[in-house]
């Protein structure tokens, strides 16, 4: 007889999640992270954690979903990707169908796993045929989105439940705090504990410096200003992927010049 997908023990889980530390399939900071969310939760109504990208962020709340006992869970994200990796991760740790709340498609008030696409949970109309004791934890995937309007609609109609924010990076480019919505910091696993720990290849990151002359392609105007350049510098980040791979921008000067226009000493 052919095994199903959400028949456990899960040897699919045992093949995806190779090199680990627990009977649970957790490494040790990711059992970590998740005691530390019990714990927050039972004290707070929110929480936080902060986990570099690569480190397992979607483990470990799937994790915490699949031990999650208090009734239905709703994950919110905002981008088609984030929807179905949440969904696909879901799948095989709680060993249970995961529904999708999205554009066409309505979850249905059986279903105790839902992935909902922010965008169409916000909506009055969904909204109200949840209700607001729907859900009894919210997790927010991305989880410095949690300050803008959109976000804080949702989680203060489904008032009861518990929210947890899952973030790689918590410095938000607007200032704005995510104090506002968090009572708490659970745990922090940043890039630099992950790469001293080993679970993520090293970094590097040079200053890359292009430097372009302006030249003329009609007239001839004074030697001066076909001589006028400017310098263009930006840092290149580097992205680390869940595969651990790191994308590594080596030391680079270029210029671009034609013969009628050299570029200054």
């Amino acid at each position: 007889m052919q095994a199903s997908l959400f028949d456990r023990p899960g040897s699919a889980l045992d093949d995806l999640f190779t090199d680990l530390d627990h009977d649970d399939g957790l490494r040790w900071y990711q059992r970590e992270s998740v005691d530390a969310i019990r714990r927050e939760l039972l004290a707070n109504r929110s929480t936080l954690i902060v986990m570099a990208t690569g480190t397992g962020k979607t483990r470990c709340f799937s994790q915490l979903i699949r031990e999650w006992d208090k009734g239905p869970v709703l994950v919110l994200a905002h981008r088609e990707e984030l929807i179905q990796q949440a969904k696909a991760s879901l799948e095989l740790i709680v060993g249970d169908y995961v529904d999708i709340e999205r554009a066409q498609e309505q979850s249905s008030f059986r279903s105790r796993y839902v992935v909902g696409s922010i965008d169409s949970v916000r909506q009055k109309k969904r909204l109200e045929r949840m209700g607001h004791e729907r859900f009894s934890l919210v997790v927010v995937d991305e989880g410095h989105h949690i300050v803008s309007a959109s976000y804080r609609k949702v989680l203060d109609w489904f008032g009861p439940a518990k929210i947890l924010g899952v973030t790689a990076t918590p410095d938000r480019a607007d200032e704005k705090a995510l104090g506002q919505i968090f009572d708490s910091v659970a745990y922090v696993y940043d890039i630099e504990a992950g790469i001293d720990d080993g679970f993520l290849v090293p970094l590097e990151a040079d200053m890359l410096t292009w430097r372009q002359s302006i030249c003329p392609t009609s007239t001839s105007p004074p030697a001066t200003s076909r001589r006028e350049s400017w310098t263009r510098s930006w840092r290149a980040r580097s992205l680390v992927s869940s595969t651990k791979r790191c994308a590594s921008i080596r030391t680079g000067r270029a210029w671009r010049s034609s013969p009628a226009c050299a570029p200054p000493s």
